[in-house]
């Protein structure tokens, strides 16, 4: 795949400070990752009048309450009217803290059970409403020589 602009995508990990903006202005960069609770309707604004497109990241632990397959729906909805949303990033390291490796007991099993069933539940309407979701799947952070 050819690099361009359109495609890269500039990840913000913390609120958009001045020189942010400034940088992306400059850059050209044309598609910016931004966890959802950055999300609000004066930066999306922004975002779109500069001819961008966004992919949010739903933050790990924000989907695990009951409330989770109504609002983060809603919440992506109601931003990709204020700016289009490329793709929707849910299940970002979804193991940090859960033991898969041999040894460890019950290997995780049960907390990939509940966290799949808490994912699914945002997963589906997200999708039903025709956003692209994109899950990383798990890493392995913790491998050991087992």
């Amino acid at each position: 795949m050819t690099f361009s602009k359109q495609r890269f995508c500039l990840d913000w990990s913390m609120p958009p400070s001045e020189t942010d903006w400034r940088n992306l202005q400059a850059a050209g960069v044309r598609l910016v990752m931004l966890p959802l609770p950055f999300a609000d309707q004066t930066t999306l604004a922004r975002l779109s009048s500069m001819g961008c497109k966004v992919v949010i990241r739903v933050p790990e632990g924000t989907y695990d309450d009951d409330f989770a397959p109504h609002r983060i729906p809603l919440q992506v909805a109601a931003a990709s009217h204020a700016c289009p949303v490329d793709a929707v990033i849910l299940g970002v390291e979804p193991e940090n803290g859960i033991r898969f490796d041999w040894g460890s007991p019950s290997w995780g099993q049960e907390q990939a059970y509940t966290h799949r069933a808490r994912f699914d539940a945002v997963r589906i309407p997200l999708q039903a409403q025709g956003f692209k979701v994109v899950s990383p799947v798990c890493t392995l952070r913790n491998v050991t020589d087992d």
